[in-house]
């Protein structure tokens, strides 16, 4: 709940959410607190600087790398070294965590740091950095994204996909979002879903039709999300059915959607949500009515 309502504060883009939102910092529960960082890179307050200082080199990695990436979006980038220096981590999830932060982040002069890690023992950690260079610009790493989308683990092959779509390697990205679809893991389908969300075809609309009835509520909701980033603003309809689904998650992750993609006549169906009885659906409900608001 204080998370939401941290990410709520950072929606409404008030400066005087920033005091707020540095009581949170002190919360006991470390995704409270990077949600309360992410916002205030939201809000653009240059006075989150000295804030987020303080936590760039925290010993506790979720912390220091949300600190150096909402400092980046702040136009403070002195603490990259922080991540580059995780990337040697031993643990890969830090190394994951550190390579993804520097391709948000998107900055030409990572590339250096992040071609060292090309070469990682971790398929994962090797597609990630691949994925990071891509941001940064460097469009040499095609050719392992040609390899990683017809080999390993799944995910990964699905976010190699996602980087050739990028990297006019468009023909091999659809084979393998095709293929995803149809796998046994519900987590494969949905994550095929919303990166042929981001294909720009709108012949994949019609395919994502057929996912619409999927088991899971998870891939109901991203072929959804999917077909509305394609332009079919009929899938819209879908989003305001699931804003009465039987799950709290369909229906917080549907007014979510809905502030991203929706417009003003989505905001009656919304304000129901103010009276759910779940408090992430009504915080969701509360921000998306905000960001419509403001458009």
């Amino acid at each position: 709940m204080r998370g939401s309502a941290a990410e709520a504060l950072g929606e409404v883009g008030n400066d005087k959410a920033l005091k707020p939102l540095a009581f949170l910092l002190n919360d006991e529960f470390d995704v409270v607190k990077v949600r309360a960082m992410a916002a205030m890179a939201r809000i653009g307050n240059a006075d989150a600087i000295p804030i987020l200082n303080d936590y760039a080199l925290s010993d506790r990695y979720l912390l220091r790398h949300q600190a150096v990436k909402s400092l980046a979006k702040l136009g403070n980038k002195a603490h990259l070294d922080v991540l580059y220096k995780d990337l040697g981590n031993d643990s890969p999830q830090v190394r994951v965590s550190a390579a993804e932060c520097l391709g948000i982040i998107g900055d030409p002069s990572s590339a250096g740091p992040l071609r060292a890690r090309l070469e990682d023992d971790s398929s994962t950690v090797r597609v990630r950095v691949a994925e990071a260079l891509a941001k940064c610009g460097d469009k040499s790493v095609k050719e392992l994204f040609e390899k990683t989308v017809n080999e390993g683990d799944w995910a990964d092959r699905v976010r190699s996909a996602e980087s050739l779509l990028s990297l006019d390697g468009r023909d091999a990205a659809m084979n393998c979002l095709r293929q995803a679809l149809k796998h046994k893991d519900w987590k494969i389908r949905a994550l095929a879903a919303q990166v042929l969300g981001k294909s720009g075809d709108a012949e994949a609309s019609n395919v994502l039709t057929k996912y619409l009835d999927d088991e899971r509520w998870e891939v109901r909701f991203a072929a959804v999300k999917a077909m509305v980033d394609l332009g079919d603003k009929q899938a819209i309809f879908h989003l305001r059915t699931l804003l009465a689904g039987d799950d709290a998650d369909v229906r917080a992750s549907a007014a979510s959607a809905l502030g991203t993609v929706g417009d003003k006549d989505d905001l009656f169906y919304l304000r129901q949500g103010f009276k759910d009885s779940d408090d992430r659906a009504r915080v969701a409900a509360a921000k998306s009515v905000i960001q419509i608001s403001r458009r």
